[in-house]
């Protein structure tokens, strides 16, 4: 799909409320320079901002600030539900005071979650550079797949049993 900048800034005018993000799958694709700001999330399984998955593509120099103040019932993430080998730098996420997800769901994120599938070994096979998340809800949490995803920058204890991947590059 061929999406102008004319074309985003049409869908961000029209109030959209999109269940995969803005841009559904991204799949070898670039989104550079572009801002999302008070953006309202769905309170509908795998919501999010940008993407619903980011496969070999390229995000840099992307702004997403999230509008909602309460706890979100059901599981998505402010950014992307997924990414797998993709590339993103200087990027920011921003949740307002307030925001998170409600205890006991499958996934959530304040930046992403990723399917345990998306891992070479125990590696992430993404890269993160210059990537800001503000947030006080937890940077990504998948149950099922039994781990949950931390900023270089940060210390997470995690329940019995659950593992944690570090985003190097990727800091609070």
């Amino acid at each position: 799909m061929q999406t102008s900048a004319m074309d985003i800034k049409k869908l961000a005018k029209s109030n959209c409320n999109l269940r995969a993000g803005i841009f559904g799958y991204l799949v070898n694709a670039t989104v550079k320079n572009v801002a999302f700001a008070d953006v309202t999330l769905r309170e509908e399984a795998s919501a999010a901002t940008l993407s619903a998955w980011i496969l070999n593509s390229t995000v840099s120099n992307v702004y997403v600030s999230i509008a909602n103040d309460g706890v979100q019932t059901v599981g998505g993430s402010a950014f992307a539900c997924g990414a797998n080998a993709s590339s993103f730098a200087g990027c920011v996420v921003e949740t307002k005071e307030g925001f998170g997800y409600q205890d006991g769901l499958t996934y959530s994120g304040s930046f992403t979650y990723q399917n345990k599938e998306r891992y070479d070994g125990d590696s992430v096979q993404s890269t993160f550079a210059d990537v800001f998340v503000i947030s006080s809800e937890v940077l990504g949490y998948f149950k099922t797949g039994k781990y949950y995803l931390k900023a270089e920058n940060e210390t997470l204890t995690p329940e019995e049993g659950l593992s944690v991947f570090t985003l190097e590059g990727v800091k609070r």
